[in-house]
């Protein structure tokens, strides 16, 4: 006896061609789904990775060893750096390394030596055309340092009224350029040459950091370099709203150290 099978409907619709073709698509589909939502997601975690490790870069531009790692434990505390590998690391390091050799700012006399080519450097008190006392490379002398007759450089109580040397003077102009640098350093995220950060100093230090931060820091942290010498440029005018050729030469200059290799 001989059984015979008979074919269901269901039957012939599996063994379609144009059926097994559209869900072999499906599948393709699903898989490729599968892998672009793999990708997003890891392209997601490398963001979030690089940009906790701009955190951790921030914590130790302070200059100050102690203040470094006072950052670093309040960025692991306060969830700001959460990856399991720069936690363990951040850890390990801070439990290994002495406080005093936590990265500190390198010196600042590369902008040092460019702000005072412009600033000049007067190494005795004189009034200037705004009728302020300064010294040295453009240093505004305070009420204080007017009263005691004194200027506070490295920490140590320098006389100034009969004049200072010029490494007194390279001294004072570095720390006067420090908050400058620290300010810049907090806002800034994406990397900058020596050359970028000196040329940056010099503008901040000569404008002041409103014009940076009002019109470069946005577009620079979102990759967009050329924007620092477009508003450099903007900023030649004096008070009477006349362009100021020194002014430009001074720009110019910083626009030129800007893009310097």
């Amino acid at each position: 006896m001989t059984l015979t099978v008979m074919s269901t409907a269901g039957d012939l619709l599996w063994k379609s061609p144009l059926v097994v073709a559209i869900f072999a698509a499906a599948a393709a589909a699903f898989g490729n789904a599968f892998v672009i939502r793999e990708n997003a997601r890891s392209e997601r975690d490398l963001e979030d990775q690089k940009a906790q490790s701009a955190r951790i870069l921030q914590a130790i531009k302070t200059g100050d060893p102690k203040a470094s790692s006072v950052n670093l434990r309040f960025l692991v505390t306060a969830g700001l750096v959460t990856d399991s590998n720069l936690v363990k690391g951040l850890h390990r390091f801070s439990n290994e390394t002495p406080t005093n050799r936590f990265p500190a700012l390198p010196p600042a006399s590369g902008a040092a030596r460019f702000v005072s080519k412009f600033e000049g450097t007067r190494l005795k008190p004189y009034t200037d055309s705004g009728g302020l006392e300064v010294i040295g490379a453009d240093h505004v002398i305070t009420s204080r340092e007017h009263r005691t007759g004194t200027l506070m450089i490295d920490g140590k109580a320098v006389s100034y009224r009969d004049g200072i040397t010029q490494a007194q003077s390279d001294a004072l102009l570095d720390q006067d350029l420090a908050p400058v640098r620290k300010q810049i350093h907090a806002a800034v995220t994406v990397p900058l040459t020596d050359n970028q950060e000196a040329a940056l100093t010099s503008f901040a230090y000569n404008v002041g950091m409103q014009p940076v931060m009002r019109h470069m820091v946005k577009p620079l942290n979102a990759g967009d370099y050329d924007v620092v010498p477009r508003v450099m440029r903007g900023y030649v005018l004096d008070a009477r709203r006349k362009v100021v050729p020194g002014l430009v030469k001074r720009r110019e200059a910083e626009i030129a150290l800007w893009n310097k290799q």
